[in-house]
């Protein structure tokens, strides 16, 4: 049975990777420059490919897809700590395949967006400091939501509109300031695919593991933690 589990960690983290970072290339290419239009799609295609994820695979694995959603729920002990561990290498490994493709599909066209790492949005966000702190409040609130479903707050019918449409309203507002990634494996797999493509090592830059590693584990982590003392029965 955790086969299955860990096999639909793999895919549906893959699922997430591959479209949310595609959708970055594909709309930074039709429109020139990224506007308003560009971010809508790009937080409906995150929106939706989760929304479908938790629909898909809700079942067979609870659907974390996020390295992040899993410390938290291992915190919180809703996962045992060593089937969670093997969550977060399969998140990670399906993280690397969808980068992967995308470099592979759009070797040229990706390049422009790092393959659809997430970034600092230097306009709003001027430390990396700001940048974790964004991505740890973002977090939390996803982590919230994910928790009204674990605890059955949320209608299972209904699991998939909220966590996929919280993903959605995050990077409506996030995305210009860190890119929202809320995701560790949803950094991991673009910054590699931009390594291979022959770009900047972002893997070996501690500062974006500080940014989008920690800052969405804490964010997790203090949201397991207004769960257990604010939420839970």
């Amino acid at each position: 049975m955790n086969g299955k589990a860990y096999l639909a960690e793999l895919i549906g983290t893959f699922t997430l990777v591959f479209f949310g970072s595609m959708s970055i290339t594909v709309f930074a290419e039709i429109f020139k420059p990224l506007g308003a239009a560009g971010l809508i799609g790009i937080a409906f295609t995150h929106g939706l490919a989760l929304m479908i994820i938790v629909y898909a695979y809700g079942q067979v694995s609870g659907a974390h897809v996020n390295p992040a959603i899993t410390i938290g729920l291992m915190a919180a002990k809703k996962i045992e700590a060593g089937k969670g561990a093997v969550y977060i290498v399969m998140q990670l490994i399906g993280g690397a395949i969808a980068g992967i493709l995308h470099w592979i599909i759009l070797p040229v066209v990706g390049k422009a967006t790092n393959y659809g790492v997430p970034a600092l949005g230097e306009l709003m966000i001027k430390t990396p400091m700001s940048g974790l702190f964004a991505e740890l409040v973002l977090t939390i609130f996803l982590s919230l939501t994910v928790y009204g479903v674990v605890s059955g707050k949320v209608p299972q019918d209904a699991s998939g509109f909220a966590i996929g449409g919280t993903l959605l309203i995050t990077i409506l507002i996030g995305g210009p300031l860190t890119g929202a990634s809320l995701n560790p494996a949803r950094f991991f797999g673009p910054a590699l695919a931009t390594f291979l493509g022959g770009g900047t090592n972002l893997i070996a830059d501690a500062w974006q593991w500080i940014v989008y590693g920690v800052g969405p584990i804490i964010g997790a982590l203090i949201g397991t933690l207004l769960y257990k003392f604010g939420m839970a029965d």
